[in-house]
C-alpha cells in the first residue's frame, strides 16, 4: 500500500532541524522522545540511500519516481594533491591519509556523479530517463566556509554578517543563473503535473490530509469495531448499499463522519 497508515506529523522545519543538526556544533532535535542528529558521515549526500529505499517500498519499480532533486550546501575547493610520501614526510604522510579518508567519506559530489549515471540509465513509465536535478552552488565566489572558521569562536558568532552576505550573494547569483532557472521551471512542471494527476484520484484526501471516513449510522457494526475507510466513496457505497440512506442525506452522513488527523 503507497500510504499505509496516517499523514505523518512532523513539520518540515523539524525535519530539517534534525537533517542539520550537526554534532558538536548543534544540539539534537527531541521529536516525539526520540533524539535527531544529522547522520551525514556515513550517507553526507543520501540521494543514494532514498533512490534505493523509494524503489524498495515499491517492489523495486523505479517508475514510480517522477522526480529526484539534491540540494547541496556548496561545492568545496578541490584539495591539493598528496601523493609523495617522500615529499610530505612519512608522518604528514599518514596525516593526510586519515584527512583524505575522512574527505572522501563526507563527500557529496561522489554520491551526485554515481547518481547521474545512474539515472541517464532509467526509465520510467514514459520511457523517458528519470528526471535528476542537483542544485549545488559553485566553488566560484565563495570561499568554502567552515563551520568552525575561526579558532576559540563560536562557530554561530564565527559568522558575521560579511560571512552571511557574501553566502548569500552566492547563492543569490547561482539561481538566477540560465541553468538554474531553467531546472528551476522544469521541476516546477513536474510537480504541478504530478499534484493535478494525484489529486484526481479517490486516494487523494487520505494521502494529503490523513483524512478517513466512519460511518456514524445508528446500530452499524463498523461504528463499533472503529472501522475507518480511506476514501469518501467506499462511505457512500456503504451508506447506500448497507442502510438504504437516500441521495439527498448521504452528504450529511459523510460529513458527520470525517475523520481528520
Amino acid at each position: 500500500e503507497r500510504n499505509p497508515g496516517y499523514a505523518h506529523h512532523v513539520s518540515i522545519w523539524e525535519v530539517a532541524r534534525a537533517t542539520t543538526a550537526a554534532p558538536t556544533y548543534f544540539q539534537y532535535i527531541n521529536i516525539d522522545n526520540r533524539k535527531f542528529l544529522d547522520g551525514g558521515f556515513a550517507a553526507n549526500n543520501p540521494v543514494t540511500e532514498i533512490f534505493n529505499e523509494v524503489q524498495f517500498m515499491n517492489g523495486g519499480d523505479e517508475s514510480v519516481i517522477k522526480l529526484l532533486l539534491s540540494i547541496g550546501t556548496g561545492l568545496k575547493k578541490p584539495p591539493p594533491s598528496r601523493d609523495s610520501k617522500s615529499h610530505w614526510g612519512y608522518i604528514p604522510y599518514l596525516f593526510n591519509l586519515v584527512r583524505e579518508a575522512i574527505r572522501k567519506s563526507t563527500d557529496c559530489e561522489k554520491e551526485h556523479d554515481y547518481m547521474n549515471r545512474l539515472t541517464n540509465g532509467q526509465h520510467g513509465a514514459d520511457h523517458t530517463r528519470i528526471p535528476y536535478y542537483r542544485l549545488n552552488v559553485p566553488y566560484r565566489g565563495c570561499r568554502g566556509y567552515r563551520l568552525d572558521a575561526k579558532p576559540r569562536v563560536h562557530p554561530i558568532e564565527a559568522c558575521n554578517s560579511d560571512t552571511l552576505q557574501t553566502m548569500a550573494r552566492c547563492t543569490n547569483a547561482y539561481i538566477n543563473d540560465p541553468m538554474t532557472q531553467n531546472a528551476l521551471t522544469a521541476m516546477a512542471e513536474i510537480l504541478v503535473q504530478g499534484r493535478r494527476e494525484r489529486s484526481s484520484t479517490p486516494g487523494w484526501e487520505v494521502f494529503s490530509t490523513g483524512t478517513y471516513y466512519r460511518c456514524m449510522a445508528t446500530g452499524c457494526a463498523s461504528l463499533k469495531s472503529h472501522r475507518l475507510r480511506n476514501t469518501r466513496r467506499k462511505l457512500e457505497l456503504h451508506l447506500t448499499n448497507r442502510h438504504g440512506i437516500s441521495k439527498n442525506d448521504i452528504e450529511a452522513y459523510v460529513e458527520k463522519g470525517r475523520c481528520p488527523y
